[in-house]
């Protein structure tokens, strides 16, 4: 991979941020994680301000290496990884966090951008090669506490998951903050449209948290390859998603994802198609979409997506809860499921929540192999034959 010129050479993570910084004499550092053996030996940097390159542990001071600027820029710095060998662990460039952190004892990639002066952060771009994330994966900032960055013309963000490693859980999290200042929107207000994983190269693996409290988040994301991805779970869980209005999301390629627990929980402006989404790879779909207060769409497909809804994909608890599921869809539903279960021989007994939902006597054709096309037959069947626990409101 050859990248910033050809000054990186070979397969390696790097990192490139462009800052353009309030104030003069701003610091800036580049740690490792804290867990981490490894000794800085492969690891460059490059300051951006016409410095020269540095060795990780030739300047190491305290566990960081440290930049004064003396104007206010925009700079761009570079941080890689030179002649990455995964199986060496002097080699590695291990790492929670890119950003600062609420906890002081967590590893933190990149500190020193004011919390309190308008820097600007212009550019960000990542490749990821076999990079290591240690505990969490790689994050952008959980919990992070900067409020004074000014992200508003930050456009897109250049993200390379180039192979086996493509774990970017907890990406964006902002728990306890609920919401990165102007990251989601550009200087005339427009939610921004993100184009980060656009082809499977691209693909991440473990996405799961990555928005997870950003409340003013509705990018579009409709065009991301997602077929390497594993785990969904609470990805948009209380955030404004609606994939600023554009009707998809249902192309996504969910085939290899596990875990679609909370994905829409408490995304409470949500209500998008997503009729052809796969469940084959499927363990959890608990409170998926549990407060999702404007979703009302036909999900009646998925238990024969793709091959069928895999028999792991319970438990369906608090799935629909507060949903604005209508009387015909709750119904369709009810039937996809006993025939999930009956074509499937699946005879577990689970548990789905769909609080305050209502269903009917009507027949509904073309849902699965079609042993049951009425939701009051297809629920007794549920409840009465296999065990289950369906807490809906009752027939309409």
């Amino acid at each position: 991979m050859n990248w910033f010129g050809g000054v990186m050479n070979g397969n390696n993570t790097a990192l490139e941020l462009q800052i353009e910084f309030n104030s003069v004499d701003t610091h800036q550092k580049l740690t490792k994680g804290s867990d981490s053996a490894a000794t800085g030996d492969h690891i460059y940097i490059d300051w951006g301000d016409g410095s020269a390159i540095e060795r990780y542990s030739d300047v190491e001071v305290s566990n960081a290496a440290g930049h004064t600027y003396a104007g206010t820029g925009p700079y761009r710095i570079r941080t890689w990884q030179q002649d990455f060998d995964r199986n060496n662990r002097d080699n590695d460039w291990a790492f929670d966090n890119l950003y600062r952190h609420s906890s002081a004892s967590a590893s933190v990639l990149w500190k020193g951008i004011p919390d309190d002066a308008k820097s600007k952060i212009i550019s960000f771009g990542l490749i990821m090669y076999n990079v290591r994330g240690e505990n969490n994966g790689l994050q952008f900032g959980s919990n992070r506490s900067a409020v004074g960055w000014d992200m508003t013309y930050l456009q897109n963000y250049p993200i390379i998951s180039s192979t086996s490693n493509r774990d970017l859980k907890r990406f964006f999290q902002s728990s306890g903050n609920g919401s990165y200042n102007g990251i989601w929107k550009d200087p005339y207000g427009n939610n921004k449209k993100l184009y980060w994983f656009d082809n499977p190269d691209f693909s991440p693996g473990a996405f799961s948290l990555s928005f997870f409290s950003n409340i003013n988040f509705n990018c579009y994301v409709g065009g991301w390859d997602m077929s390497n991805c594993t785990n969904l779970a609470s990805i948009f869980r209380s955030t404004a998603f609606n994939n600023d209005g554009v009707d998809d999301l249902n192309n996504w390629d969910t085939s290899n994802v596990g875990s679609f627990s909370q994905v829409f929980r408490s995304s409470s402006s949500f209500n998008l198609d997503l009729s052809s989404w796969s469940f084959a790879s499927a363990i959890s779909l608990q409170r998926m979409l549990q407060s999702a207060s404007s979703f009302d769409q036909d999900i009646s497909a998925w238990g024969a997506n793709d091959g069928g809804m895999s028999t792991a994909a319970g438990p369906f608890s608090n799935m629909l809860d507060s949903t604005a599921m209508s009387v015909e869809n709750y119904s369709k539903w009810l039937i996809c499921l006993a025939n999930w279960a009956y074509d499937n021989s699946h005879t577990s007994s689970e548990v789905l929540g769909a609080s305050g939902l209502q269903y009917n006597n009507t027949t509904y054709s073309g849902i699965g192999s079609g042993q049951y096309t009425d939701a009051v037959t297809a629920r007794a069947y549920l409840v009465t034959t296999l065990g289950w626990t369906i807490t809906d409101a009752g027939q309409a």
